[in-house]
């Protein structure tokens, strides 16, 4: 499935912009920017997510792991035209969101993607991914569910995560 959004950051996983996500670990949204000379990537293991960007040859400039119950994520709300989700790694004050969307009335659509990062309440950038660079799990992404066997549900009508008594 097609998919667009934006995310940034990943610690311990040294070289995650260059190389994807390692093997056994799952896909949430990688895409590369400014005609790929830059990449963020984003991976699952477990209970843990982990996000990378920076030049897509060489080091990472920012990298993060965070728990799976840490990570706001913003799933499709289940109607419209497009199908989209996203979510946010938190750094400091810091926040970067990857969202993903696709058209679903389209036959040609193609998965588009950005990432947002900000701090408090002010957006300071906004990057668009390279047409036909974003790389997805697909809908819904496994961060969700993950999500839910960790002890959180999605409150559709206050659109939240909330703690459950299941943990």
């Amino acid at each position: 499935m097609k998919t667009l959004l934006i995310t940034l950051v990943a610690l311990s996983l040294p070289s995650l912009a260059q190389a994807g996500c390692p093997t056994g670990s799952e896909t949430l949204i990688n895409c590369t920017f400014k005609k790929g000379s830059k990449s963020v990537t984003t991976c699952m293991d477990g209970n843990l997510a982990t996000y990378s960007y920076g030049p897509t040859e060489g080091t990472p400039e920012l990298q993060m792991t965070r728990n799976v119950t840490d990570i706001d994520m913003q799933p499709w709300h289940g109607f419209g035209r497009w199908i989209s989700e996203g979510f946010t790694f938190q750094n400091g004050d810091y926040g970067y969101t990857l969202r993903y969307a696709i058209d679903k009335l389209s036959e040609d659509s193609v998965i588009e993607g950005d990432l947002w990062v900000s701090k408090g309440d002010q957006q300071l950038a906004e990057l668009f991914c390279d047409e036909g660079s974003v790389d997805t799990s697909g809908y819904a992404l496994p961060l969700f569910d993950a999500k839910i066997a960790n002890g959180q549900s999605w409150d559709r009508e206050e659109m939240i995560w909330i703690a459950t008594d299941k943990q």
